[in-house]
């Protein structure tokens, strides 16, 4: 029997796959429903690029000190921390990759 080799030709050259991730924004433990969002980019994203794609971002020193207008508090020790599956990340933004399914809380909280 003759194998039609041309249905696995098609495949072969696809473009970078995605990835799915929901970003959720909380103030104070609080979820803000309208800045939480379901994201599709291209596999190897970093997180820090998806914010600047999807939010108004204020970076300083690479570091998120405002997501849309809101402002961490330094005399208050409030910071902006993000968390990956409820852990607090042990990289920056700018260096995580986002992976399929990730579910990404960016907190508004005080300091321990």
């Amino acid at each position: 029997m003759a194998t039609d080799e041309s249905d696995n030709t098609e495949d072969t050259g696809s473009e970078m796959e995605e990835i799915t991730a929901e970003i959720n924004i909380l103030i104070d433990g609080e979820a803000v429903a309208d800045l939480s969002k379901e994201i599709t980019v291209p596999e190897g994203t970093y997180l820090l690029d998806v914010m600047h794609e999807n939010y108004e971002v204020t970076e300083e020193g690479g570091f998120i000190s405002a997501i849309e207008g809101i402002e961490q508090d330094l005399d208050a020790e409030r910071y902006w921390l993000y968390y990956i599956e409820g852990e607090m990340a042990s990289v920056g933004a700018a260096d995580y990759e986002l992976q399929e399914g990730d579910q990404i809380e960016w907190r508004l909280e005080d300091s321990e």
